[in-house]
């Protein structure tokens, strides 16, 4: 009856072990903690400076940014707060990896919110909304 009993209590520790195991190797965990913010876009981004027109984004890791614009008549400087709505990572063999997806800027002067379209093409292109950036090292 020893034997038995034994054997129940060995059973009953080894499932409580490995419970605890399932429980605690969660994939959901967030790897910054509490609060992190998406750092897909973070860093600053420069057009193309022609003629005609330059676009600046500034993306920070803290869910805040800037925008440039400049068309040579008329500049303007706008801050804002943003989030990552959605993307989608797939390999590349050139770029390494491209990301797709939308992002949702707040501007802090007007109070206005516009989503926005980008594709980024490993660390170095972003285009939002179809204008092409490059990564200011």
């Amino acid at each position: 009856m020893k034997t038995k009993n034994l054997w129940y209590l060995l059973a009953f520790v080894v499932a409580a072990v490995l419970s605890v195991n399932f429980v605690a190797c969660s994939k959901d965990d967030e790897e910054e903690g509490s609060g992190s913010v998406d750092t897909t876009l973070v860093g600053k981004w420069c057009g193309d400076s022609s003629e005609d027109y330059f676009e600046e984004w500034t993306f920070k890791s803290d869910g805040t940014g800037e925008r440039h614009t400049d068309d040579r008549t008329v500049g303007t400087y706008d801050k804002f707060t943003y989030s990552i709505a959605s993307s989608n990572r797939q390999s590349d063999s050139y770029y390494g990896y491209t990301i797709s997806g939308k992002v949702d800027v707040k501007y802090t002067n007007s109070g206005n919110q516009k989503t926005y379209s980008f594709y980024k093409e490993g660390d170095s292109w972003l285009k939002i909304d179809g204008y092409q950036l490059k990564k200011e090292k």
